[in-house]
């Protein structure tokens, strides 16, 4: 009945917010920005917009072209494949367009296929839980200005003892991007 339905729209806001994303899926041949449809969803107060990659088009340039070319919307990576770059990169290059964007970057990061990973980038795809882990790990101390020192528990990644500080994207690394959510599990969930 309509009545607990917006009783339950009234428990909801106090529980959460819930903000919408544009996904932008990735162009494996040539690659095409609906700058269109991106400004139509910043006017209408979309949150953020998600651009992937796979095999073709990086999601960094599309993320980059999107910050520049909006003024409130966020862009994000959706995501950003581990194998394709170091975790200090990916710091440098998530605190780059979160500055040159006045704190509109979101980052995210994972470790794709193993038909992506082996097939494309020729790397072993084992591991992936522990290599993200260690990923995320060397990533948060970069940005939260830490020495990353190198640990013989740690197997995927050595980096440089290095000094830069970005708190904002440090917070934002301590959070989860859920995709392709059904609602009705996401309620059942809440209450």
């Amino acid at each position: 009945n309509t009545s607990s339905y917006n009783g339950l729209l009234i428990n909801l806001r106090h529980r959460c917010i819930m903000k919408l994303g544009m996904g932008l899926g990735y162009s494996p041949a040539k690659l095409t920005i609906p700058m269109d449809d991106i400004l139509a969803a910043e006017k209408a107060g979309f949150d953020s917009v998600w651009a992937a990659e796979s095999y073709g088009s990086d999601a960094v340039s599309v993320a980059a072209y999107v910050l520049a070319s909006t003024s409130k919307i966020k862009a994000g990576t959706a995501i950003m494949q581990m194998q394709a770059r170091t975790p200090t990169m990916v710091a440098m290059t998530a605190m780059s367009l979160n500055a040159l964007s006045g704190n509109r970057f979101l980052l995210g990061i994972g470790p794709s296929g193993p038909q992506v990973v082996e097939g494309w980038y020729g790397q072993a795809y084992g591991k992936p839980l522990t290599r993200t882990k260690e990923y995320i790990s060397v990533i948060k101390q970069v940005i939260a200005n830490y020495d990353y020192q190198q640990n013989e528990d740690k197997c995927c990644y050595r980096t440089p003892s290095i000094s830069v500080s970005n708190q904002t994207i440090y917070e934002k690394t301590c959070g989860e991007f859920p995709s392709f959510l059904i609602l009705k599990s996401i309620l059942t969930k809440l209450l």
